[in-house]
């Protein structure tokens, strides 16, 4: 009875893969297989567009951070024609082409009403530096 009952499971398997035969089986595996295959490289072309997206838009904006560097740059600022007008540091020799910093040495004098008659000023240019005295202070 056992073995009859394991020949007759064992027919009915055979006749069950009788129905399938391999181009079947296939076109069943590529039914399934497909569509996922298909939204996989939706996905990484998606994926590739947005990356290139998001890197044209990192370097314009590191374009952007560059040019306003430039534009706010000290020497950027003279070169347009402004100049910086420093106070003499106490003890301070002002020889020029001294050692120190091309935008000059001193306090920045942002104001007239800081000054005196007499005082001795360091103007700085976008290409060179001049001594001048104070004559006259207006306010």
């Amino acid at each position: 009875a056992l073995e009859a009952s394991v020949r007759a499971r064992i027919e009915y398997a055979r006749l069950s893969l009788l129905a399938f035969s391999s181009e079947d089986v296939e076109t069943r595996f590529m039914r399934i297989l497909m569509p996922i295959a298909r939204r996989s490289d939706d996905a990484r072309d998606e994926l590739t567009k947005t990356m290139k997206y998001l890197l044209r838009e990192a370097e314009h904006r590191i374009e952007l951070c560059d040019s306003n560097m430039e534009l706010a740059s000290p020497q950027a600022v003279l070169a347009r024609g402004y100049s910086i007008v420093r106070r003499k540091v106490p003890h301070e020799d002002w020889v020029l082409g001294e050692k120190d910093s091309p935008l000059g040495s001193g306090e920045i004098v942002r104001s007239a009403s800081v000054l005196a008659a007499d005082e001795t000023l360091q103007l700085v240019f976008s290409s060179g530096r001049a001594r001048v005295e104070v004559r006259e202070v207006r306010q």
